[in-house]
């Protein structure tokens, strides 16, 4: 296995203890160091599965949840199944398989814990599915596009309401407006109101043409605080808000900031990754001249790219900084009543996962994919 891994896939720490006396540090604590570390302490990787059991693949960086039990589910977007791991990384059960039936996948894309129940996103059925935690099928129902738009995360809340991201318009036609919005359901997905919509541009619709991606735009990013809260950001702005599932937007804060300018190696990074598939399957790896020639490139990058919430409620925020190499191995720290606890570098274990995470008790599982495709779940201790 490569020794250089890059993370996919977080579910966001709760607690942590000194490494040097075992007494228990609040977080907060920790970020005002100005340091931390990930020490690894159990790995899952093919090794530790039955015979006819493998890790195949993800590619929804919200695969993975955690039930009140500490028990671990991995939605395998590659095998069209769930894995599930009790506390330790003991494989239990396979959830699940391909097929279109009752408990059945086609690329489960994410999923939440809602107390006694997974919801499941059903990506290739477009439908979201209830399952027990032992892995009965409970019901499903199809995703109303007109409605819904299209799901980009999902994150249960305590009470076991769901908070879901809607993406609307990203493929529609010329002149629709695409909104990205927090949606607030019940724990049997039924939709209950509209938590945050702000309009966005993340595609550019080109005549006669498939949209393409509009690189460095600002975008909605989000997580959920231990206490039923939604924290929310448009990173065009170093702006936070809070918002309570019944009563909107609660508190605000801001957060200075040196935008940060795009460069030329960034450009050609971004093009780098992009892919594109023909009607056989076959995937292409890098922008095409197409793609180029249409492509506008911002003069700054967004203020942010991630946020998450910790046990504590502290809001951890992914920074674009003038050294790229600082972008996902820093964080900023804040309490949630805003005040700034300062800037955490992250100096040894993992990186700040490239994308938002749900909170989980007594656990950060990071999913973690190798050189050569190969994938481990790995549970980290944060310590200084």
């Amino acid at each position: 296995m490569s020794r250089r891994l890059v993370p996919i896939i977080a579910l966001m720490l709760l607690f942590t203890q000194s490494n040097d006396t075992g007494a228990q540090t609040s977080l907060a604590e920790l970020y005002r160091g100005g340091e931390v570390r990930f020490i690894p302490e159990i790995t899952i990787t093919d090794a530790d599965l039955p015979d006819n059991v493998y890790l195949v693949g993800f590619e929804q960086p919200w695969a993975i949840t955690v039930d009140g039990g500490g028990n671990i589910y991995f939605a395998d977007y590659g095998a069209n199944n769930i894995k599930k791991f009790d506390s330790t990384g003991r494989f239990l059960k396979v959830i699940g398989r391909e097929g279109s039936g009752p408990g059945d996948f086609r690329r489960p894309y994410f999923m939440g814990c809602s107390l006694d129940r997974l919801v499941v996103w059903d990506m290739g059925n477009t439908r979201f599915c209830l399952m027990t935690l032992d892995g009965e099928f409970i019901s499903a129902r199809p995703l109303d596009r007109g409605e819904e738009g299209w799901p980009g995360k999902l994150q249960a809340l305590p009470s076991g309401d769901i908070v879901m991201e809607a993406n609307k318009g990203i493929f529609g036609g010329t002149g629709q407006e695409q909104i990205t919005e927090i949606r607030l359901y019940s724990p049997e997905m039924e939709f209950r109101r509209i938590i945050y919509s702000n309009a966005n541009l993340s595609r550019k619709n080109v005549p006669n043409s498939s949209p393409i991606p509009v690189p460095f735009s600002p975008r909605v990013h989000w997580s959920v605080t231990p206490d039923s809260r939604i924290v929310v950001g448009f990173s065009d702005e170093y702006r936070i808000e809070i918002h309570d599932p019944a009563s909107g937007n609660v508190s605000t804060f801001e957060h200075q900031y040196s935008p940060v300018r795009v460069t030329r190696d960034d450009m050609e990074t971004w093009f780098g990754g992009i892919t594109s598939s023909d009607s056989e399957g076959n995937i292409t790896f890098g922008a095409s001249d197409f793609i180029r020639d249409n492509t506008e490139f911002p003069r700054y990058k967004p203020a942010f790219g991630q946020i998450m919430v910790d046990s504590e409620g502290n809001i951890l925020v992914q920074v674009n900084r003038r050294n790229a190499d600082l972008d996902f191995r820093s964080f900023d720290a804040f309490r949630p009543s805003g005040e700034f606890l300062g800037t955490v570098a992250i100096t040894e274990g993992g990186d700040y996962p490239l994308v938002g995470a749900p909170i989980f008790q007594n656990c950060i599982m990071i999913g973690e994919q190798g050189e050569f495709g190969e994938i481990s779940l790995i549970k980290y201790r944060i310590a200084r």
